[in-house]
């Protein structure tokens, strides 16, 4: 096992060219982003017997409406003419065109919304259909959810475009008005070389929504000032007490132990208060620098601040979640106070507060100065001077933190720099576990935060052929993997999910992959190759497709609609759409 894979990195090596290596799906238009995931959705409310409709356009007609309490809206589109009408409102690879315009009850002149999210992420693009082009007979309605932040298409049915009415920066005008009326408009493409479509844009009639709902959801608030955002703020995430969205210094997963919900609870205003919530949030991080210090003074008020446990048995604290926004933010002037509240801040922080601001502080800076084996983070880089866990204390850590920050680190602008120069040194070094970690490290973003799509390699090819050989290097004893007589204590898994986070630049590896693959059947690392694609993996998943079962096999069709673009009923539609589309996947 180990030769082969050995010389199949040998081969993969000649493949590379320049800063990374040749992709056969970049060279077809293929770009399968790694990030990508397939969300859950509720169901549809139902649709009510009688509608108002908008303005017909070309025999197309749309209608909207929300049920009581929800803050998603509806459509329905609808062929109100006698002949079939075609149309696009969705191109692959782009939002779809869709705006919301409103304005006080008894005004005149419209106002266009904007849409404002912490970090928005690029979608998935389609390799075989960039544009999603309908065509509805006579009558026909199709019935379309509108809600943002899961904007995959999941069914062509009754899912194709999106907004969410807390997900928008309402004006602040409409304080202490009672109602605005809003309609929605989708803009129709104009598809190259597709004759007979309907033009031009398709809009609703005019629903009326209450401004109670936006101030409960938190979204009037662009033109208050800091202090009162900050206010805001904290009474939002006081309104969760008793809830599971509570803000914590404990991991949910830790957090989420005790307690169930009162089953009489209303779960659609617990969904608005969280809302409101993550509204909030959203206007700090789009302040940036500018509030960061007002968030400092909050913060050093909260970490003595001693809440008693609410009805799940969480201390409601904002010391995790303020931190968080600070990194988000990436504003380096927190860090002296991260070094106070790792000391303990004269006794009066926790145990919790005191590791979340480790945390904080490794996330800032890039810099650890704990061991981060067995840990595997991906957000921070080991300090040559940390401390393993035999003689690690908060007190230590703290005391390395202010002596680099007077020294090494004390210009913010290079601390990337320091932090990856430290990850090459690791990767090319012999500790196995060191690898593991400066690989997850150079192999993730700039943001702790998934859907931050800049990624901190710069030298992908020279980080793969490296990785590749240090797996390569790996022999299977009775199925433990050891390294230079060196147990590996990363599950094999681990190092797959790393390595295939490069997606099509991992392609010349895909053998070495799938001997790794096979060599381990009762693993299950389909939703990984996927990341990957090319020719021989997409094989290999169309060809698991009639041997898994469950998971697995659910892990392993996900993979592929990944591919496709959206998710597909049935694998008789995938074998369909691999037949019309596998040639993009031939090698030149």
């Amino acid at each position: 096992m180990k030769w082969i894979i050995v010389l199949l990195i040998c081969v993969a090596t000649v493949a590379c060219n320049g800063n990374g290596a040749k992709s056969n799906d970049a060279d077809s238009g293929v770009e399968v982003p790694s990030d990508v995931v397939i969300a859950p959705r509720e169901p549809l409310p139902p649709r009510p017997e009688k509608l108002d409709w908008g303005k017909t356009l070309n025999g197309l007609r749309m209608a909207a409406w929300r049920a009581p309490g929800e803050t998603r809206v509806c459509c329905v589109i609808k062929n109100a003419s006698d002949k079939p009408v075609r149309y696009c409102h969705y191109a692959i690879g782009h939002w779809q065109r869709m705006t919301i315009q409103v304005r006080p009850v008894g005004e005149n002149s419209w106002f266009k919304l904007k849409v404002a999210h912490i970090n928005p992420g690029s979608y998935l693009s389609e390799p075989g259909m960039k544009h999603h082009v309908r065509e509805l007979r006579p009558e026909e309605e199709i019935r379309v959810e509108v809600i943002t932040f899961d904007m995959y298409p999941m069914d062509e049915r009754d899912f194709t475009f999106g907004v969410e009415l807390l997900d928008y920066t309402w004006p602040t005008s409409l304080k202490g008005k009672q109602a605005v009326e809003m309609k929605i408009a989708a803009q129709l493409f104009d598809v190259k070389g597709v004759e007979g479509l309907c033009k031009g844009t398709l809009e609703s009639q005019v629903m009326r929504i209450p401004v109670k709902d936006l101030e409960e959801g938190g979204c009037l608030l662009t033109g208050i000032s800091g202090k009162e955002l900050i206010k805001e703020y904290e009474a939002a995430g006081l309104a969760l007490k008793g809830t599971h969205s509570v803000p914590s210094d404990v991991p949910h997963s830790f957090a989420l132990q005790t307690k169930p919900l009162k089953e009489t609870e209303k779960m659609s205003r617990t969904k608005l208060a969280a809302k409101r919530l993550w509204n909030v949030r959203r206007e700090i991080h789009e302040r940036g620098k500018e509030i960061a210090p007002l968030l400092m003074e909050f913060l050093k008020k909260e970490v003595p601040e001693n809440r008693p446990e609410d009805a799940q048995g969480i201390s409601p604290s904002f010391t995790r979640d303020v931190i968080d926004l600070l990194v988000r933010i990436g504003d380096p002037r927190p860090t002296q106070l991260l070094v106070e509240i790792v000391e303990g801040d004269n006794g009066t922080a926790t145990k919790a507060e005191r590791r979340v601001a480790l945390d904080g502080l490794e996330k800032l800076t890039f810099c650890s100065f704990r061991k981060l084996k067995p840990h595997f983070y991906d957000h921070a880089v080991e300090h040559s001077e940390a401390l393993d866990y035999a003689s690690f204390s908060y007190e230590k850590a703290a005391k390395l933190y202010r002596k680099w920050l007077a020294g090494e680190g004390k210009t913010p602008r290079q601390w990337y720099t320091f932090a990856k120069k430290r990850a090459r040194e690791i990767l090319e070094s012999d500790d196995i576990e060191g690898i593991y970690c400066a690989a997850s490290f150079l192999a993730g973003y700039f943001s702790v935060y998934p859907d931050a799509h800049v990624r901190r390699d710069d030298q992908s090819a020279k980080t793969l052929k490296r990785l590749a050989k240090v797996i390569g290097a790996f022999e299977n004893v009775s199925g433990v993997y050891n390294w230079k007589s060196k147990e590996i204590q990363m599950p094999m898994g681990n190092w797959i999910e790393v390595f295939t986070r490069y997606g099509h630049s991992a392609q010349p590896y895909a053998k070495m992959l799938l001997l790794l693959q096979k060599e381990n059947p009762q693993r299950a690392w389909h939703r990984y190759l996927g990341r990957v694609g090319g020719r021989e993996i997409m094989e290999f998943l169309f060809d698991s497709l009639r041997k898994l079962k469950g998971q697995e096999l659910s892990d392993c069709r996900n993979a592929i609609d990944r591919h496709i673009g959206r998710q597909v009923k049935s694998d008789e539609l995938r074998r369909k759409w691999w037949k019309a589309n596998k040639h993009k996947y031939d090698k030149d």
